[in-house]
């Protein structure tokens, strides 16, 4: 008995590519803010308001990633991802090359 793979169409493809990269894309801003509220607390003197700002944006960034998943609100996220998220990544790898 032979298996067969079955293939989505191109379209399919390629929705499914930008949703799995809007979501690494905005999991790498994610991580961009931890690291940011690592550094300031291990400050001699910790600037609390900055902290829970980044805080917060963490918290933002984990809704709008949970919300790719979500029909009404994935094509909005996707472009956010591709048009804010991926040049401030690209900006701080810049920064640090």
């Amino acid at each position: 008995m032979a298996l067969t793979l079955q293939t989505e169409s191109p379209s399919v493809m390629t929705e499914w590519l930008q949703l799995e990269t809007a979501v690494e894309v905005i999991g790498q801003v994610i991580a961009f803010y931890v690291g940011q509220v690592a550094q300031e607390r291990n400050q001699n003197a910790p600037n609390v308001d900055r902290i829970q700002e980044w805080e917060q944006k963490i918290k933002d960034l984990g809704k709008e990633r949970r919300a790719c998943y979500r029909a009404a609100t994935k094509e909005a996220i996707i472009a956010k991802a591709y048009s804010v998220y991926a040049p401030f990544i690209q900006e701080q790898s810049n920064q640090y090359a």
